[in-house]
């Protein structure tokens, strides 16, 4: 949407008169204000609201601001970092080229991410088929006891950070 310019860098539905394509048939109004039609059967109609943009830039900016903020807590740049690994949903339905174009991370991160779409279940199935006998309770518990909650939201450079990542970046064409 951003790269076809029915969103704008703020993340504003932008209005009919000012896509310049034929996408502009996309944009449409409910009772909520302008919508962007992604499906349309006909049974169903599913559409994108300002709403529903609004708070995925929240989410990516609180996942930007919380990279910055770990980065910074380790005494490290994003440069420093040997690697970085996407999982989970995220892993498996989102590439480098998106998490640059919205502006999810960090950019000399985004160069360093691995994507794994199935790291929680690899992870675990890792642990429970340990064929080296070693005391898996044991190995797990030291791991939890390693780990320290490191509470973000409400930090001064969380909250920085984040302001600064809510918008999308204007990245979308550098490739050209």
């Amino acid at each position: 949407m951003l790269e076809a310019g029915l969103i704008d860098t703020g993340g504003t539905i932008v209005d009919v008169d000012d896509v310049a394509t034929n996408l502009s048939r996309y944009i449409g109004h409910n009772d909520q204000g302008r919508t962007i039609c992604m499906y349309r059967d006909a049974k169903t109609k599913l559409e994108l609201t300002q709403d529903d943009i609004r708070q995925f830039q929240l989410a990516k900016g609180a996942v930007y601001a919380g990279a910055e903020c770990l980065l910074a807590r380790a005494g490290i740049t994003s440069d420093e970092l040997a690697a970085a690994v996407v999982t989970g949903a995220l892993g498996f339905s989102i590439g480098r080229n998106i998490l640059s174009a919205v502006g999810m991370l960090p950019e000399k991160l985004i160069e360093k991410v691995t994507f794994y779409d199935g790291g929680v279940i690899a992870g675990l199935s890792r642990c429970l088929l340990n064929a080296h006998g070693a005391d898996v309770d044991a190995e797990v518990q030291a791991l939890t006891d390693s780990l320290r909650p490191y509470p973000l939201s409400g930090t001064p450079h969380f909250e920085k950070a984040f302001v600064a990542a809510i918008n999308f970046p204007n990245r979308v064409n550098d490739a050209d």
